[in-house]
């Protein structure tokens, strides 16, 4: 098997078992086959690999293109669909696509600075984020096959999951927290029942997933990589945004203060009362805190998301 990134290999494997190892074995071959069905000139991979091999390459005419592979599976199935709604406006363009080798053709974006590392202040990284989930929002209509991606509900009943694996009981999550995110993700679903009220999701809309463009369909000069797609409320799309970057919020001490600044900007942008956007950041973090252990995490790794709902439940109405 080929070298790579220890962290990339050990993800791989504890994610997908055999399947990720077999899967790692084939890479190399994997990988002449792209560049064969595509004639890409394939450069090394980019550093940070977490989920997929993701590399930069050149198509014949010299274009600059990015080549995604991941193991097969439904959620890459989602990402491209995701990717083929948003059709390019705000989020990176899907060129091509081979779901069953698990490989995604994707538009470089240019300059591709992630909103974390571009000397900005907060206001200006939250109203970039906020307009950019306003772009990405589509509604729920005829063209979003709802068989395709998943909803929040069906995302929330990863707490059955949570007390299924503890044989009733939350395991080294704070029952408390649980049953608050159990009860707002209820409450706040029932709120936002209607069809006019539920759109489709990025899913995932970090500062990571947030890069500079210069594409003429970037928005306010961003574009949004990796969606997941998942269909809700538009005020979930927050949530991810409010916990990261990670090593920023597990270190600093005015995390509420800075919280709470943030709800207000994307409240104002997006026209979403403060305390539902409290709620569910608050519910995704608990449920996110699962997610770490169900993917076969360390419980510390899920204590950290704790300590962020544990801030933003000081904010909850």
């Amino acid at each position: 098997m080929s070298t790579y990134p220890e962290t990339f290999t050990r993800t791989i494997i504890r994610l997908h078992g055999n399947t990720g190892l077999e899967w790692l074995r084939n890479l190399p071959a994997l990988l002449k086959a792209c560049e064969a069905r595509w004639q890409l000139r394939l450069e090394p991979a980019f550093s940070q690999l977490t989920y997929h091999y993701v590399a930069p390459a050149r198509l014949p005419d010299n274009t600059r293109v990015v080549l995604k592979l991941g193991v097969p599976s439904v959620e890459l199935v989602r990402e491209k669909s995701a990717l083929e709604l948003f059709g390019g406006s705000g989020c990176v363009r899907l060129l091509d696509a081979d779901v069953g080798k698990g490989a995604l053709l994707l538009a470089c974006v240019e300059p591709g600075v992630s909103l974390h590392k571009r000397a900005l202040s907060e206001e200006v990284m939250c109203r970039t984020a906020a307009e950019l989930m306003q772009r990405l929002a589509q509604p729920v209509r005829e063209q979003v096959d709802v068989s395709v991606f998943p909803t929040l509900e069906a995302w929330a009943q990863g707490f059955a999951r949570l007390y299924e694996r503890y044989e009733g009981s939350t395991g080294p999550l704070d029952a408390r927290l649980v049953q608050t995110a159990e009860s707002l993700f209820t409450q706040l679903l029932s709120d936002n029942a209607t069809d006019s009220t539920r759109v489709l999701l990025h899913g995932d809309l970090h500062h990571d997933n947030i890069l500079s463009s210069t594409a003429p369909d970037a928005c306010n000069g961003v574009i949004a990589i990796d969606p997941k797609g998942v269909i809700g409320p538009r005020g979930y799309e927050v949530a991810t945004f409010l916990r990261n970057p990670f090593e920023i919020t597990q270190t600093l001490q005015a995390l509420p203060a800075l919280l709470e600044y943030r709800l207000a900007v994307f409240s104002e942008v997006m026209g979403v009362p403060v305390p539902d956007l409290a709620a569910w950041g608050f519910a995704h973090v608990v449920l996110s805190a699962w997610w770490v252990l169900e993917d076969g995490g360390a419980v510390s790794d899920a204590a950290e998301q704790l300590f962020i709902a544990e801030c933003l439940q000081a904010l909850l109405p």
